[in-house]
């Protein structure tokens, strides 16, 4: 069983973590269980490649060069949008109140006719954590030294709120200020 359930979070990399793909990450928790957890990196901007690139390959055209984010290094090819919950289809799967998950062509076809969610975010691949792995790396007493999260509850207004470092410093000042009014 989990120590809690994070399905809906943030996590944030902590400042001390090693210079790797996890550093500066913000990553959104969109399964947890126990037998594993899944999350999509949601503010490093892949080099090259747009999500209207990847569209286009689908026959599909996107009005604007929107970027494409790197979601993690399980399945690449692997197209996720996280998008605000203005917009559904069969194949959202409700992550927050206000956030969803798509995987599916019907919401790059949306996006093209301007009938989509007003804010997304397409990420290419996802992080993958084994039964416990998760819950191990944000226990505060079996915490690993490698890799230290700081975690938030996601919302609209944090996961769309700025990309790459910019959104990484903002979001660890409201983990510390969440951290903070959870001990009163």
């Amino acid at each position: 069983m989990t120590t809690k359930n994070y399905l809906g979070h943030l996590l944030v990399a902590n400042p001390n973590n090693p210079m790797d793909e996890f550093s500066k990450s913000i990553v959104l928790v969109i399964s947890h269980s126990d037998k594993s957890a899944v999350g999509l990196q949601i503010n490093r901007v892949m080099d090259n490649i747009t999500l209207q690139s990847v569209a286009l390959g689908l026959g599909i055209e996107l009005p604007n060069p929107d970027p494409l984010y790197y979601g993690g290094n399980m399945s690449p090819n692997k197209i996720h949008v996280v998008h605000s919950l203005d917009w559904r289809s069969s194949g959202t799967a409700a992550i927050t109140e206000d956030v969803g998950v798509t995987n599916d062509i019907s919401i790059l076809s949306a996006i093209s006719q301007g009938e989509g969610p007003k804010k997304y975010r397409a990420v290419a691949g996802h992080h993958m954590w084994e039964a416990k792995v998760l819950d191990d790396m944000l226990n505060p007493r079996k915490r690993s030294q490698q890799y230290k999260w700081e975690t938030i509850p996601a919302n609209d207004a944090r996961v769309f709120l700025a990309e790459g470092s910019e959104q990484w410093r903002e979001l660890l000042d409201d983990t510390a200020r969440y951290q903070v009014s959870t001990w009163f």
